[in-house]
This record gives structure tokens, C-alpha cells and sequence, in this order.
């Protein structure tokens, strides 16, 4: 496990405050903005001086892409070659996670976009108490930069309610496997809102970092659907 330290240095008060007010509009904090800065910093010096990162950071890297790449593959998307390609030139030091995030997508887009993002949040987690608004963050965070519109929900936000006695039902190609689901959801009432809101005030998160896969995707089911 990683040792975590602080860092405490000085700066002028308005700089302080811009800075704090730049970092929310991009609903980061100001440390996961600073932590991210002197990452890319330590890493495009490393590359002009010819110096390889760590395997530590190696393995960080590789184990947040495989779980971007895993995550969206259970979506039914599928990562291109190309794209790989990009993930290993992050993993190996070649580029930093901005070069890495930033870099044009010319295929698969949704699944480029949706893994990158993915990774960032390993780097730069979204901060919060693991409530309701905190679960809305990390989806806008996640979905932000998708090319297309939906009319039923923006990221980050709930969908409309889909009337009395009815269930929310989607459509999707799984192009991993060749075929098509039709997932129900719940019809996200007030109702539903306020026990997500139970369920979720209800959850030690130290506990389930200790559960085993099955009961936690025993909780993970309650709060999805």
C-alpha cells in the first residue's frame, strides 16, 4: 500500500482563491488538480531526462486501465486496437494521464471516452460521502464528454420519472457479444429517490471494501436498478 504524506507551501491569497474557483468549475478539488499537476510534472520531466517511472506507477497505470477497459467491455462496448495501443504508451511513462485523457478518439468513441474517464477517476477520484449527489458527480464525470444527447437524462443527473406503474426500459447493443439486452429500471419516483437515499446512508464503505464480489454486487444491484 502506498504511504501517503503532505505537502503545505504558500501563495498569494487571490491566486489561492482563483485557483480553488477554476478547480470547482471543473467539479475537481483543489487537491485532486494539485495532485494531478505535480504528476504530470514529475512524468514529462522523467521523459525529457530519460528517466523510467517506477514499476509501482507502472502497475497503478496498467491496473486502472484494465478496470476502464473491463467496465465499459461489460457495457457491451469494445476498446479498438488503436486505443490499447494509446493505454500502453500511458502505462509504460510514453505520455502523461492529461496526454492520455486528452488525445483525439478517431474510433469507437463512446468507448474510448468512457475508459479514459474511467481512469482519471483512479487518479483524481470525485470527492463525497458516497451519497446520492456524490454517485451523480462520478456519472457526470464519467459521461461528460459524450458526443451524443439523450432526452430522458443529462449526465449527472436522474432521469424523469416514468409515470405510475411503469418501468424505465433500455435498449442496448452489447458489441461485445453480438446481441441485444433490454434492461428495466426502476421508474425513479420520489419514492425510488428516497430509498436509494436510505440504502445508500445505510452503507459503511470500510465494510464493503471487505466484502467478497457476490454480496457486493447483492448491493450494487439494490442501488442500479
Amino acid at each position: 500500500m502506498r504511504k501517503e504524506v503532505t505537502l503545505t507551501f504558500h501563495l498569494d491569497a487571490d491566486l489561492k482563491k482563483q485557483f480553488i474557483a477554476a478547480a470547482k468549475n471543473k467539479n475537481m478539488s483543489a487537491s485532486d488538480v494539485l495532485r494531478m499537476l505535480i504528476q504530470d510534472f514529475v512524468h514529462h520531466n522523467q521523459k525529457k531526462s530519460g528517466v523510467q517511472i517506477l514499476p509501482e506507477e507502472q502497475e497503478k497505470r496498467r491496473e486502472a486501465v484494465e478496470f476502464g477497459h473491463a467496465s465499459v467491455v461489460l457495457e457491451g462496448l469494445q476498446i479498438p486496437d488503436q486505443e490499447k495501443q494509446h493505454a500502453e504508451r500511458f502505462i509504460s511513462g510514453e505520455i502523461t494521464l492529461e496526454e492520455f485523457i486528452t488525445a483525439p478518439c478517431k474510433t469507437e468513441i463512446n468507448a474510448t471516452v468512457l475508459s479514459r474517464r474511467i481512469v482519471e477517476l483512479e487518479f483524481c477520484p470525485v470527492q463525497g460521502k458516497f451519497d446520492a449527489d456524490h454517485l451523480k458527480e462520478i456519472h457526470r464525470r464519467i459521461f461528460q464528454n459524450l458526443p451524443f444527447k439523450c432526452e430522458d437524462f443529462s449526465p449527472g443527473e436522474f432521469r424523469h420519472p416514468s409515470g405510475k406503474n411503469l418501468d424505465w426500459v433500455k435498449t442496448r447493443q452489447l458489441e461485445s457479444v453480438n446481441a441485444i439486452s433490454n434492461v428495466a429500471y426502476s421508474s425513479m419516483s420520489c419514492d425510488v429517490q428516497n430509498r436509494l437515499n436510505k440504502i445508500l446512508s445505510a452503507i459503511d464503505i470500510q465494510k464493503i471494501s471487505m466484502l467478497d464480489e457476490k454480496n457486493i454486487f447483492k448491493i450494487y444491484g439494490r442501488i442500479i436498478y
